[in-house]
């Protein structure tokens, strides 16, 4: 999965964005998807650009999907990625970055890493 994230062309990765968000659904699969290796960072990277406005909304509405879990929240305000989606906050169009905001805020008042953005 994670090497259709970065797949070169837009409609594989868009595809694959997609089924990630499909997987979030359920919590077994959103596992599956936290402990997938590279998944994370490659729908993070999605979601920061680079990929086309479709596969950046994709990406962050899977990202979304997958932040009511405790273990992406973290993992979403650590390892640089927050400070990468937070610029989507400034630099995406409105409803793209008003999704980036919300599930920002949710991490932040589900973990204690508020206190550092």
């Amino acid at each position: 999965l994670a090497a259709l994230l970065r797949a070169p062309g837009t409609a594989v990765k868009e595809r694959a964005l997609n089924l990630c968000g499909n997987m979030c659904g359920d919590a077994g699969l959103r596992a599956a998807l936290l402990h997938a290796a590279g998944v994370l960072p490659a729908m993070v990277d999605a979601a920061c650009g680079g990929s086309g406005l479709s596969a950046q909304r994709a990406a962050v509405s899977a990202l979304y999907n997958l932040s009511i879990e405790p273990e992406a929240q973290a993992a979403l305000l650590s390892a640089g990625h927050a400070a990468r989606l937070m610029r989507l906050v400034t630099d995406a169009d409105g409803m793209l970055a008003a999704r980036v905001a919300g599930m920002l805020a949710r991490c932040c008042k589900s973990t204690s890493w508020g206190e550092h953005l």
